[in-house]
């Protein structure tokens, strides 16, 4: 008997608000492993920028979300905050062995 190929197709999540960090931060690390991104973020009606949002998709993705979710409320609202208000920091690109050669 051959190995059957599923295919499925899952319905658009919903946008959700929601005032307990520690229960946001458990909703953010279950997308995040069905392979949902946080696509936008707003905090009292205020976007966050592209950048921070970038950021705080990475830190959900490396398990920094679910490590502060299973802290206190305001242990973890103060880990979430620390990644809102992290300093933006445009990378440089690696100057070229002719750009070094010339100083």
């Amino acid at each position: 008997m051959p190995i059957p190929l599923w295919k499925w197709s899952l319905t658009t999540p919903q946008p959700v608000e929601a005032s307990s960090v520690p229960s946001m931060l458990r909703q953010w690390h279950s997308a995040n492993r069905l392979g949902l991104e946080i696509r936008q973020l707003l905090i009292d009606d205020k976007e966050t920028e592209p950048h921070t949002l970038q950021l705080l998709n990475i830190w959900i993705g490396c398990g920094g979300a679910f490590n502060a979710s299973r802290q206190d409320y305001f242990e973890a609202w103060r880990r979430l905050e620390r990644v809102l208000k992290s300093p933006y920091k445009a990378q440089k690109p690696p100057r070229s062995k002719a750009d070094r050669a010339n100083l």
